[in-house]
């Protein structure tokens, strides 16, 4: 199958790419902020399923949100269109169309071209609107508080929670790559929004913190901290990979 991957490069983008060329029959192609135009049309013309990941959640300007965020969303739907292409697309919202700031409405508006293009092209279209995800090559200060919080501590840093109450709803990367996968698969459904994840742990943000500690702590003293659930074991498994 030949696949596309926008933010390729991306947290997302990468952890699915390498498990995607584990299965030979796969082409993958990919697409960064450095892909010309006419290389995406190239792409666009030879492969069945897009993987629409790029995005920003964190600009330094909000028309970073417009130009990052929906202009490339457009350019695609609207090329398959003019040139009458059907292609399934799976794009990775966000929980945060539910709220009222730039990023969810970008994702909102991201949603809403998708939508229009799968009426018009006949073509099928899942969105995912994902919780907060944690894992492997997840950017410190920028894709997760998880990720953070393990580049942080692991360096002896000291790491600020304005909120430590707060509860947030954590998705290890892993599981989602393996729902990703699966979607390849889906030939009937026309527009899909999936919202709902299995293995989803809704956690506080000073609960996360203390058990990061923890494990910096036992690994000073040589002890391998006992991971006797899939959560614990995840989250270590990304600690780890910070070290």
């Amino acid at each position: 199958m030949n696949i596309a991957v926008t933010g390729a490069n991306g947290f997302l983008g990468k952890n699915l790419i390498y498990n995607l060329k584990i299965f030979k029959d796969n082409k993958i192609f990919e697409i960064t902020r450095k892909t010309k135009k006419k290389n995406i049309d190239e792409i666009l013309n030879k492969t069945d399923i897009i993987y629409h990941f790029a995005g920003v959640n964190r600009p330094n300007k909000k028309k970073t949100f417009e130009k990052d965020n929906i202009e490339l969303t457009n350019y695609i739907c609207d090329y398959l269109i003019k040139k009458k292409l059907k292609k399934k697309i799976v794009f990775s919202s966000s929980i945060q169309v539910k709220i009222n700031n730039e990023y969810g409405k970008s994702k909102k508006i991201c949603e809403n071209i998708l939508k229009e293009f799968s009426n018009k092209s006949k073509s099928n279209v899942v969105i995912l609107r994902l919780p907060n995800i944690f894992g492997k090559w997840s950017t410190p200060n920028y894709n997760s508080v998880v990720s953070t919080f393990c580049h942080n501590i692991s360096r002896g840093k000291k790491i600020n929670i304005l909120y430590p109450r707060k509860e947030i709803n954590l998705l290890y990367i892993d599981d989602l790559i393996k729902i990703l996968i699966s979607l390849k698969k889906i030939t009937k459904v026309r527009f899909k929004v999936i919202e709902k994840f299995k293995f989803v742990q809704k956690i506080s943000l000073k609960k996360i913190s203390e058990i990061i500690l923890n494990f910096e702590k036992k690994r000073k003293n040589f002890y391998i901290e006992n991971i006797d659930t899939k959560f614990i074991k995840n989250l270590y498994s990304t600690y780890i990979s910070y070290l």
